[in-house]
């Protein structure tokens, strides 16, 4: 069984934990699996993280590659990792961004330009050519506020950020912010 983990993401493969008690600074991955199998570890399948950018808080793909975010900085983890057998060459850290991260896992969203997060300078965009560009100055004056979620509405091209004191919407199509006045909120999920 692998450690206990405050942070996992799953490609169609792989399940792949952080914030793991007694390794902060590492990602430990599965072994692959089948349809129809069960996820299974090996203390082997682990990757170190430079520890550089502070705490991870989020783990997210974009171009299928794993990104990890720390508070001020963000890794990508290139490579396919050991198969179940051993072979093949482990992951390999690669720094993405030195100076922005993300504040929480629930800040972050995947849109068709690439990944949109929270740092603590703002809203960011980390583009699928692995740049990051601030997106935030329309909200600007929200950034103190804690965010409890982030979710796609491919349908209406809108990225939804409910806060601790409204929602938030990005229009990726456009470009556009628009705030909804939501005060009581503390979390979100898609229905239907």
């Amino acid at each position: 069984a692998p450690p206990a983990a405050t942070l996992i993401a799953a490609n169609d493969t792989r399940l792949f934990l952080a914030g793991c008690a007694g390794d902060p600074h590492a990602v430990i991955y599965s072994k692959q699996r089948n349809p129809g199998e069960i996820a299974a570890f090996h203390d082997s399948l682990t990757v170190p993280v430079p520890e550089a950018g502070g705490d991870i808080t989020g783990l997210a793909f974009l171009n299928e590659t794993l990104v990890v975010f720390r508070e001020t900085a963000i890794y990508a983890l290139d490579g396919q990792g050991f198969d179940n057998t051993g072979g093949g060459q482990n992951f390999q850290s690669r720094l993405v961004s030195s100076d922005c991260g993300a504040v929480n896992q629930e800040s972050i969203a995947l849109t068709p330009a690439g990944l949109v997060f929270k740092s603590s300078k703002g809203w960011y965009l980390l583009d699928r050519g692995w740049t990051t560009q601030y997106i935030g100055g329309p909200v600007c004056d929200y950034d103190s506020e804690s965010v409890y979620s982030a979710h796609i509405v491919e349908s209406q091209h809108q990225l939804r950020i409910v806060t601790s004191g409204r929602m938030l919407v990005f229009d990726y199509l456009v470009q556009a912010w628009a705030e909804w006045s939501i005060s009581t909120g503390l979390h979100a999920c898609m229905w239907n």
